[in-house]
């Protein structure tokens, strides 16, 4: 089920299972789906943890990231450092001990780039194989567009890459992709889309009874 189908569900059930007791419950589709994204992230590290889901379930591809040139460093715009290629993404989920990140590399697939998310990038070059091999850096803070920053090494310029890994919110995906997409398709929640629409009505349904449950006088007498 889609993000958008899963929040739709888990407002007609919480409405049924409300019924005589609250049948205005205050919340809207868009509120469920940012939950739904939000409980979908949680559910997956536990998922991944348990060993209930793989990886290869759950990557989203961005097929066409466009490339430009810029410093690293952002600060006041100066141009501290040498140039580097650079491109933004949709933030990455980070699971320690999971690589979250399959794929950077061309968009046909056929040139795959040595992916870092951390300082091991600077030592790239001083490997004895593979040096001068293409590699990534994706900075995993998040700038001030709400993105992740990624640079691009050994290469010559590109105008386009593609990428595959698990996003924290596959809505963000289309806004990206200078491709054709099926929107339905990136917000597709699989395997966990049961579980996402059973835990977020159940948390409704248990939170709206109990501020429907009466509260009892306090008969006691003051001494």
């Amino acid at each position: 089920m889609t993000i958008e189908a899963i929040a739709s569900a888990i407002y007609n059930n919480v409405v049924t299972g409300l019924a005589g007791i609250n049948s205005n419950p205050k919340i809207s589709i868009e509120q469920l789906k940012d939950e739904v994204v939000a409980e979908r992230n949680q559910i997956i590290r536990e998922f991944l943890a348990n060993g209930f889901v793989s990886l290869e379930e759950l990557f989203l591809a961005i097929n066409c990231i466009e490339v430009s040139c810029d410093y690293m460093s952002k600060c006041c715009e100066l141009p501290i450092g040498a140039k580097a290629l650079h491109f933004e993404i949709p933030p990455i989920v980070n699971i320690k001990g999971a690589n979250t990140v399959k794929f950077v590399g061309s968009i046909d697939r056929e040139i795959k780039f040595n992916v870092y998310t951390d300082e091991a990038y600077r030592y790239h070059k001083y490997k004895k194989r593979g040096a001068d091999s293409p590699y990534v850096y994706i900075d995993t803070a998040i700038n001030s567009n709400g993105n992740m920053d990624g640079y691009i090494f050994n290469l010559p310029f590109t105008k386009y890459i593609s990428i595959i890994a698990l996003f924290q919110d596959p809505r963000r995906l289309a806004e990206w992709d200078c491709c054709a997409n099926d929107g339905d398709t990136l917000t597709e929640c699989g395997v966990l889309s049961d579980e996402i629409m059973k835990r977020i009505t159940e948390k409704y349904i248990r939170w709206y009874r109990q501020l429907a449950t009466p509260v009892l006088p306090n008969t006691q007498q003051p001494k």
